[in-house]
């Protein structure tokens, strides 16, 4: 008996703690469905976003090297005209965007234009672009107008 009193002093919620009446109890057993339905579509969408936002960037990196291998194979003392450089540009995005043959998608400017002789101080410069409603899997009204766009320019050998 001293060791129950005890206990009650020192702990007196677990000894002492009166039960409610049922119908005085809280109803809580939907709460973590509301919490659930409220706050479920927000972390979807940021899920979503982070891969859109991903896809992005790796497309971004893809212009980026798309542009230096064009440049570097325009500016061999081998090549005579600029479709070297497009047709490197486009091998290299091919990887990423399906409709990378088509000119309206993917642009390609290779500037100056081989026609004239180059010698080799002759800057060459190689600009990549795409529209980002063509490589996005958003719906096209949330990227209308956006361009992603890459160059690089270097020296010809």
């Amino acid at each position: 008996m001293l060791l129950d009193s005890t206990i009650a002093v020192q702990y007196p919620a677990l000894c002492c703690r009166k039960r409610q009446p049922k119908r005085l109890r809280l109803k809580r057993g939907g709460v973590a469905a509301v919490e659930m339905a409220i706050v479920s579509p927000f972390i979807i969408l940021m899920i979503f976003a982070s891969f859109e936002f991903a896809r992005m960037m790796m497309i971004k990196q893809t212009l980026d090297n798309a542009a230096r291998e064009g440049c570097r194979r325009a500016s061999l003392a081998a090549s005579l005209n600029s479709n070297v450089a497009d047709a490197a540009a486009r091998q290299y995005v091919s990887a990423v965007i399906k409709d990378h043959d088509d000119p309206s998608i993917v642009r390609i400017v290779a500037t100056p234009t081989f026609s004239n002789g180059l010698d080799s101080t002759s800057e060459i410069c190689v600009e990549v672009e795409v529209d980002c409603e063509d490589v996005s899997w958003l719906p096209p009204q949330f990227f209308a107008g956006a361009r992603m766009r890459s160059s690089c320019t270097t020296r010809r050998e």
